[in-house]
């Protein structure tokens, strides 16, 4: 802060890579200055500049919400050099599309809508098109875990883009010297014809390229009738103060030549910025004489060096800093120097979670699965839980814990305030309990209104009547200077800190009052079975029946096309949470082919006691090639093939579940006799 100014003072130039801005009022009563709640609004450009309000809310004395008590007006000249982002970001989920990104695109968000598209006639043949080998890789009984975030898969629609601002030259500012600088004195007119400002339709490199080279108009009318068709039910919330990243992105040759988005291009951090209250945001950056040059070559032949100079954009949601992306858009190509880009994002995607206090206990929530009594959830006695697919957060069934979980508490009903807390863990076998220390940061509201990552425990302090120091977290529930997200998330626990492999940990949670005094119903208590010993699979041979193992680099002669072979595998886990397996086979370039026999397959079933563990020892699988099907494809006399074993193990961290993983491969060769 640099002074105070009066409501009609002169305008007052900031600079600097990133700053923010902060409102109090001075309420009637006791009270001393107390910060305002703002709303950005009023985005546009107009007089050579692009300008936005920051209305506040200083309550009214009863919350009125009407966001009119301050307003500041926030203005930046135009340049041909500068690029101002604005818009909201939501979270969606529903029959529908991402509501946010229309026009040229279909953006396929999550491998649930994938799998929802493959399973469609007229979208199938179509994504295979643009995206064959992600298709061969989803359409797999045990697909690859596809690691987080999900990189979008873009449908071109053949249509435009909404319209933006290009801007030509720049607006004439005469700054002085010192922080109370100002404009020119110029009427508004005079300023606006100092800079040449443009209305174009966006123009989309991508679907330029793509469209006409890769798909016919027979599917692209194909994907507009779908898009039609397709029911619009979203529900739609906006994401409040969500740490917000921008990247400049630069197609790969491949993607240049014609070939769809793979998210595999270079990239460039812009920076960062965080969502108002209500989702809104404002990202202001600039690109050097240099860097459009070089935007610039990111054309491919066809295409206007006048359109590819600007920038391609992606969008990420952060979770942590500066690598743990939470969620990430796909391209917004060749953006204008000022345009509005709303974001969706599917809920299931992003850890949004923030419910109210409920069920009367201090431990809320294991990720997004509620541990209170309720109709939907269960922690059962034994460790494990269960949850329903009307509920939050993933459907399992007696499923045990795995990899790291988030604790969200809430002490917000104790008769003290609870100013910090201690998590300690028990384990069969252990003496005492044994006090939590794993590290936990999260996003705090810096002064100038920007986000930084601040640590919330542990710290050693003294606490109760013995003044032991022990770490401690702070609680930080009600405390409005941390972001707004996951103010009741208590910590992670890495479930390995505690069972390395697999067994029981009880957790408990004590809060303490400013005095260091444990608070009375600040208590609380919970069990986890936890796994992170996943099950295990072995292929000991594939042979024709009555032979002998053939070893490895098997090369096997098949007295006809769909001759029987048999597969000695297994597949354990002895602590009974395998969810499902399955042998599987793929032939050449890894193309999926149907098998029949038994046993080729098993899954859990929902009985007590409760664990399914596989195969429980080797078994002996015959197998021939499905109906209709035979192990070399007409006009070949030999293939290479792979036989694999995978299984999904029934686990969770309260937030997702594992995907299938491959246990175990055989490769072998098969051959049919030349024809006499």
């Amino acid at each position: 802060m640099d002074g105070t100014y009066a409501s009609n003072s002169a305008p007052i130039f900031v600079t600097g890579t990133q700053w923010g801005i902060t409102v109090e009022h001075n309420p009637s009563g006791p009270a001393s200055w107390s910060e305002s709640r703002y709303k950005m609004a009023n985005f546009g450009a107009t007089g050579g500049q692009f300008g936005f309000d920051i209305t506040t809310d200083d309550g009214g004395g009863g919350n009125d919400e009407d966001f009119n008590d301050f307003i500041l007006t926030c203005a930046a000249p135009l340049s041909s050099s500068e690029w101002f982002l604005y818009g909201t970001v939501k979270t969606y989920k529903g029959f529908c599309w991402n509501p946010c990104f229309s026009g040229p695109y279909v953006a396929i968000d999550t491998a649930h809508q994938l799998a929802d598209l493959l399973a469609n006639a007229s979208m199938r043949p179509i994504i295979e098109k643009l995206y064959p080998e992600r298709v061969r890789e989803a359409l797999k009984p045990n697909p690859l875990p596809d690691p987080p975030p999900f990189r979008p898969m873009l449908i071109p629609t053949g249509s435009r883009g909404e319209p933006g601002l290009i801007v030509h030259g720049a607006t004439e500012l005469d700054v002085k010297n010192g922080a109370k600088s100002e404009a020119k004195s110029k009427s508004a007119a005079k300023v606006a014809q100092s800079i040449k400002v443009t209305t174009a339709a966006q123009t989309y490199a991508y679907a330029d390229v793509s469209a006409p080279s890769v798909l016919t108009t027979a599917d692209l009318l194909a994907v507009a009738k779908f898009k039609d068709w397709f029911l619009p039910i979203c529900k739609v919330d906006r994401l409040g103060e969500a740490p917000l990243r921008f990247v400049e992105y630069d197609r790969t040759s491949t993607e240049l030549a014609g070939g769809s988005y793979s998210g595999d291009g270079d990239r460039e951090t812009l920076g960062l910025t965080f969502t108002d209250e209500f989702g809104n945001y404002v990202f202001r950056f600039t690109r050097s004489l240099a860097e459009l040059l070089a935007e610039a070559a990111d054309a491919a032949p066809g295409e206007s060096v006048a359109v590819e100079v600007f920038p391609d954009v992606i969008l990420q949601i952060m979770d942590t800093l500066p690598a743990g992306i939470a969620w990430e858009s796909a391209p917004y190509y060749n953006i204008p120097n000022v345009k509005r880009l709303d974001l969706c994002i599917p809920e299931s995607e992003i850890d949004t979670f923030e419910q109210p206090c409920q069920g009367g206990r201090a431990v809320q929530f294991l990720g997004d699965i509620a541990i209170f009594p309720n109709a939907l959830s269960d922690l059962h006695s034994d460790g494990t839980v269960s949850n329903l697919p009307a509920a939050p957060g993933p459907t399992v069934q007696h499923a045990a814990w795995w990899a790291t979980i988030a604790v969200v508490g809430c002490f917000e009903g104790t008769s003290t305030k609870v100013t910090q807390f201690t998590m300690e863990y028990w384990r069969p076998g252990d003496s005492d309990w044994s006090f939590v220390n794993e590290n936990y940061d999260y996003f705090k509201i810096q002064p100038n209104g920007t986000g930084l990552l601040a640590r919330v425990g542990p710290f050693d302090r003294a606490l109760g009547s013995s003044g032991a120091v022990v770490p401690t977290y702070d609680n930080i529930e009600e405390d409005t200077g941390w972001a707004v997200g996951h103010r009741h998330r208590k910590l992670f626990l890495n479930t390995a800190l505690y069972q390395p492999s697999s067994g029981l940990a009880t957790f408990r949670i004590q809060g303490y009052d400013a005095a260091n005094n444990l608070v009375a119903g600040a208590v609380d208590t919970f069990t986890l079975l936890i796994d992170n010993h996943l099950s295990t699979g072995t292929i000991e041979f594939v042979r024709l029946p009555g032979t002998t193992d053939p070893g490895d680099c098997a090369l096997i002669d098949l007295p006809n096309n769909t001759a029987p072979l048999e597969v000695r595998y297994r597949m354990e886990d002895p602590e009974g949470f395998i969810l499902s397996y399955g042998l599987g086979v793929t032939r050449g370039a890894g193309q999926n082919l149907p098998i029949a026999g038994s046993p080729i397959a098993g899954a859990y079933n929902d009985v007590a006691p409760f664990r399914y563990q596989g195969t429980t020892g080797f078994v002996t699988a015959t197998v021939t090639p499905g109906p209709g099907e035979t192990w070399l494809p007409p006009g070949h006399l030999f293939c290479a093939f792979s036989f694999h074993l995978s299984a999904t193990d029934r686990l969770t961290n309260g937030r997702t579940t594992p995907s299938s993983r491959r246990k175990a491969t055989e490769l072998i060769g098969l051959a049919l006799p030349p024809p006499p």
